[in-house]
């Protein structure tokens, strides 16, 4: 029985980096010696952040009390 590689920082990094140029999951796969429905699963969690979120240009969540009303610091927790 053969076990699979563990997935490592620097395929995640040249994953990221072969997506940016455009490739396809089947180009993604070959590079990296993966079978491309895997390369699908991981980029999966990339499609979906807002680019908004990824640039940190949302500020954090308010916390609002509903009972009072007002907002709640995050060391009133």
């Amino acid at each position: 029985m053969s076990y699979p590689r563990p997935w490592r920082n620097k395929d995640t990094m040249r994953l990221v980096e072969l997506l940016d140029q455009k490739k396809t999951h089947e180009e993604i796969a070959a590079d990296l010696g993966r079978h491309p429905s895997t390369i699908a699963k991981r980029v999966r969690a990339y499609r979906y952040i807002p680019k908004a979120v990824a640039a940190g240009a949302v500020p954090p969540r308010t916390i609002v009390n509903a009972a009072i009303r007002e907002p709640l610091s995050a060391g009133n927790w």
